[in-house]
């Protein structure tokens, strides 16, 4: 003679579920809260790597702008000093062919 077995499924409310169940339950979205909350550290730490990377950057560039700038003002001196100079009296000057 054969047995059959019948499986029956069945939605399981909360209130019909014993306390280690629901336990189960709370421990999963512990676990979900868990992880997420790992992975928005590791992105904070990445995010905070790589502020620091560009304040780095940000602070080179500046540093290479204001010598630049020194630069650009020395060499605007120079012009007219140079230009300062050179003015006189065109009529004594030679004229390049001589």
């Amino acid at each position: 003679m054969r047995v059959m077995r019948v499986v029956l499924r069945l939605r399981a409310s909360p209130t019909m579920l014993g306390p280690e169940m629901t336990s189960d339950r709370h421990m999963d979205r512990r676990m979900d809260m868990a992880e997420r909350l790992d992975e928005l550290e590791i992105k904070l730490s990445f995010t905070e790597d790589t502020v620091d990377a560009l304040n780095r950057v940000v602070a080179q560039q500046q540093a290479r702008i204001d010598l630049l700038q020194d630069e650009l003002r020395i060499l605007f001196q120079q012009i007219r000093q140079n230009t300062a100079a050179e003015k006189g009296d065109l009529r004594e000057e030679i004229p390049p062919h001589y």
